[in-house]
């Protein structure tokens, strides 16, 4: 997947084949207060401390942003005056900013104004790991609602 979401940003041949080079085929140790371990098969990602991780991972993740984005349909509205000063067309209005995800690096943060809309965005991004063969871990999913409890 990482291959189809370089070639959508059109970058040339060599290049991505240059990319997945630096991560096929490869083995490695890990470093141990009693030296380093034996060598073994790395199957199959990137190293989390690996210099092109962050841009990799924003290409990685984007096929699944741009989705969340065009599909948005009840966003939280952020409300501020520092807003105004910038233009966007992507804008409801100049002082309003439609927000349903913060990202940073592998932590994801989905933004909603409704449960609905909250499960069809987990629906989404629940898809695109099982495209990507990847998961996300359910353990560490925080629900957090500002709604008052009227009952």
């Amino acid at each position: 997947m990482l291959c189809f979401a370089l070639q959508h940003l059109c970058l040339p041949h060599n290049a991505i084949q240059f990319l997945l080079s630096l991560f096929l085929s490869r083995s490695n140790h890990v470093i141990t207060a009693h030296g380093l371990t034996s060598p073994y098969r790395v199957r199959i990602g990137i190293d989390q401390g690996e210099v092109i991780s962050p841009l990799l991972w924003v290409i990685y993740l984007d096929p699944l942003l741009t989705v969340l984005k065009n599909e948005k349909k009840d966003p939280y509205q952020l409300i501020s005056p520092i807003v105004l000063h910038i233009s966007s067309s992507d804008f409801c209005s100049p002082d309003v900013l439609d927000i349903n995800n913060l990202v940073f690096m592998d932590d994801s943060t989905l933004i909603s104004s409704s449960k609905e809309e909250m499960e069809y965005m987990l629906s989404i991004t629940e898809e695109f790991y099982c495209l990507n063969n990847t998961s996300a871990n359910h353990n560490k999913y925080v629900l957090a609602t500002n709604a008052v409890d009227t009952s």
